[in-house]
């Protein structure tokens, strides 16, 4: 299907199911169609009961879409978009509604304008203490982009020296401001995780216990408590 096609039925999907507690899509890595910050609004705007949220989109995010978010998706706790690319400065982050149950998400990048505006501690104590009051429960770096050293990025030739030195300037604005955050090491299979103790949660809340999946009837070993 054409980009637009594939955007429209997201956006069908979600607004015939607006009691969706859980919306995750999977997408071929080489189809994954690109969002505007419009399309994802009228999406998330869809889903006024959503927990959980992942979607392999391609967009440039900034904080009129988390704002959209957090007015639209109150319930949010689980927010995965692989592909996205956050856009972010300190007055924006200043002006942006917290998103006050969100507990874990995962970002391709998160760019901060002017990096260099953060150097003097004072300055990245006050973006420390505004992200900490538009994300209050998260606890550990978004950005996948974060696992990868941007030395590697130069010498696997995936990036320029232009790109690199830009690069870097994140990177190193980002170590630091996770640092004083205090967030943990980025543990790359913590959405997994959380996602599996949110289906479990809610199954028990459902049915009164979690259901066993078909596969652990012919794979008892994988599926079994560890004695």
């Amino acid at each position: 299907f054409p980009e637009a096609h594939k955007l429209e039925i997201l956006y069908i999907m979600a607004s015939g199911c607006p009691l969706l507690r859980r919306f995750q899509v999977e997408i071929d890595y080489n189809q994954n169609p690109k969002m505007t910050g419009d399309q994802f609004s009228r999406l998330v705007k869809a889903l006024p009961n959503v927990e959980v949220l992942s979607l392999p989109v391609v967009f440039d995010m900034t904080t009129s879409e988390l704002g959209d978010l957090a007015d639209s998706c109150p319930r949010l706790t689980i927010l995965d978009l692989v592909y996205a690319r956050l856009h972010l400065s300190l007055n924006s982050l200043i002006e942006a509604l917290p998103l006050s149950q969100l507990e874990e998400w995962g970002l391709d990048w998160v760019e901060f304008d002017d990096p260099s505006s953060y150097e003097r501690l004072s300055s990245l104590q006050q973006l420390a203490e505004t992200w900490n009051r538009v994300f209050p429960r998260i606890w550990q770096p978004p950005c996948y982009m974060d696992r990868t050293d941007p030395e590697k990025l130069i010498e696997e030739d995936i990036l320029d020296e232009d790109e690199y030195e830009c690069v870097r300037d994140q990177f190193e604005m980002r170590r630091r401001l996770w640092k004083l955050l205090g967030y943990a090491g980025l543990d790359s299979d913590v959405i997994s995780n959380l996602l599996a103790m949110w289906e479990t949660d809610f199954e028990i809340k459902t049915f009164g216990w979690p259901v066993i999946p078909m596969e652990s009837f012919s794979d008892s070993k994988r599926h079994s408590s560890p004695e």
